[in-house]
Parts: C-alpha cells; sequence; structure tokens
C-alpha cells in the first residue's frame, strides 16, 4: 500500500487524535536510518548473549532464535541484512552476513534504536504483553509450519513475530502524549487502530519480506482464505484462535482452522501444538533469566 493511500485511510476517520498520532508516527518512520524502538532490558540481554564466544558454539537456528526473541529487534536486523542481501528469513540473514557481521550488526542496532520508555509502567506492561503476545505467536507458528507440507518454519516464526509490530511506534510515540498515558483504554484502542497502517508502512520502509504484510493485514480475520497452498497470513490467524482458550468444538467450524487442521502431516491437533509452543515460550523465559 501506497503512503497516500494509507495518509488517506487513516484521515477517513474522525478523531482527529488519532490522526495527529499517526501523523507523528508517519513521519517517524520516514526518518532516515530509522529503527524500530526496542523494549530495553530484553534486547540488551539478548545482545550480552550474543557474543562471538557464545554464538560460535550454537547452530545458526540456535543464534537466529536469539535474534528472535525480540520483535524490533529481528525487523532492523532485516532492515540492515536486505540493504546487501535479499533475505526472507533470520536464518538466511545470518548466513549471508556470516556470524562476525551479525554480531557487530546486532549490537550496533542496539546502540542506535531508540528504546521504549521503561520507566513508565504502563507502557512497560503494554510492552511486554506485546512481546509475550509476538513471541508465543511465532512459536506457535513455527511449530506448526514443521507439521505442514511446504510450510518453512523459519519464515512461519518471523510472521508471527513481526505480525503487531505497527504497535511499537505508536507505544513509542504515544509514550509522549499525556492524554494517552493517563488513558491506558484509549491508548490500547488507538494502538489497535493504528498497528495495520504503519505495519503496513514499515514493511515498506523496512524492505521486509513480501509474507509480512499479509500476515500484518489479516492476523485476526477468522474469514481470511487464501487460494495458495502455502499462506503464512493463515497461520498467524489459526494462532489466534487458538490463543482465545475456546473449546475446540468451537473453533472446528472456523474454516481457516479446518484447513490447516487438514493440512496436519500427523495426529497431533493444532491445540496439542499449541502447548508444546507455549513450552517454547517458556524455555525461552529461562534463557533470559539465565
Amino acid at each position: 500500500m501506497l503512503d497516500q493511500e494509507l495518509y488517506t485511510r487513516i484521515n477517513e476517520q474522525e478523531d482527529g487524535e488519532d490522526s495527529l498520532l499517526f501523523l507523528s508516527c508517519l513521519n517517524a518512520i520516514h526518518a532516515k536510518q530509522y529503527r524500530l524502538s526496542h523494549f530495553g532490558p530484553i534486547t540488551e540481554k539478548i545482545g550480552q548473549m550474543f557474543q562471538p564466544t557464545l554464538s560460535e558454539t550454537r547452530t545458526l537456528h540456535e543464534n537466529a532464535k536469539m535474534i528472535q526473541l525480540d520483535p524490533a529487534l529481528a525487523a532492523n536486523f532485516l532492515h540492515v541484512a536486505n540493504a546487501k542481501y535479499k533475505s526472507s528469513s533470520i536464518p538466511e540473514a545470518i548466513a549471508q552476513m556470516g556470524e562476525g557481521s551479525a554480531y557487530v550488526y546486532i549490537h550496533a542496532i542496539n546502540q542506535s534504536a531508540p528504546s521504549i520508555d521503561i520507566g513508565n509502567s504502563l507502557i512497560v506492561q503494554l510492552s511486554l504483553a506485546l512481546w509475550e503476545h509476538s513471541y508465543l505467536t511465532a512459536a506457535f507458528c513455527a511449530l506448526l509450519a514443521s507439521h505442514l507440507k511446504g510450510y518453512d518454519p523459519d519464515k512461519a516464526m518471523l510472521a508471527g513475530l513481526l505480525h503487531d509490530i505497527g504497535s511499537i511506534p505508536v507505544l513509542s510515540i504515544g509514550a509522549q502524549t499525556p492524554e494517552l498515558i493517563g488513558d491506558p483504554i484509549l491508548l490500547d484502542t488507538v494502538m489497535r487502530q493504528l498497528k495495520n497502517p504503519l505495519g503496513a508502512l514499515l514493511c515498506q520502509r523496512l524492505r521486509l519480506p513480501d509474507y509480512i504484510a499479509p500476515a500484518m493485514e489479516h492476523a485476526e480475520n477468522q474469514d481470511y482464505i487464501s487460494k495458495d497452498p502455502v499462506n503464512y497470513a493463515e497461520l498467524v490467524s489459526v494462532a489466534h484462535i487458538a490463543m482465545e482458550q475456546l473449546k475446540e468444538s468451537e473453533v472446528a467450524t472456523i474454516p481457516v482452522y479446518k484447513k490447516i487442521s487438514r493440512q496436519l502431516l500427523n495426529k497431533k491437533t493444532v491445540y496439542n501444538l499449541l502447548n508444546e509452543a507455549k513450552e517454547d515460550l517458556w524455555e525461552t523465559y529461562r534463557i533470559l533469566e539465565g
């Protein structure tokens, strides 16, 4: 979607405050060498763990998983990598750049990217909720893809991880707006309203892989069905359905859920896979606390 189309779309709304916040985010994203704001404590911990002496003892995918613990770090890293290469996943970007270069770039990103204000309890709470939701979605999508024919778990993880990155500019820039900080419900509403158009713009500016934008757009659309046999947006949609903790009988009739369930290569159910993904998330917590 073109920038002008995004501008028109958001300004068709009646709420002028939302439009002003959108324009502030738009200007920030247009800024030269823009970096997504990361949640400082998590990203700094990742940077400490991704040291040459440590990264050399891990596999390529283990190192990729470290980077993919933070949506902002992953998106910024892909942006840097795609300035020279055409990477469709984090493992591919690391392989193309080399472990040494990846280490240098991660620390350069940590230095150049602004951090979300951790002094504000509301922003911290929303940031942690966003991080947990993004990583659980990513873990679920990757695990689900590994049980489906034709899907790439690395791409599935990235689609799940980045589907909500349009929320990050709203958190970082909205934190500077007293009216939003004083009204958590309003901030959450605005974040939900702006995340898709800002996500589409980020896909343009950061030159993210083509399959990311549909994952952002259709993440919460239970009626979305693609004609493509392999579609990562559907995995993200199924992840959202599964995380609603409805009874399996309640979701069994949802078309996208039925489609993905029929494509499973073994007798495991989508619910069983979600539980495995949660275990993967708890393991991530243990790594970060380690």
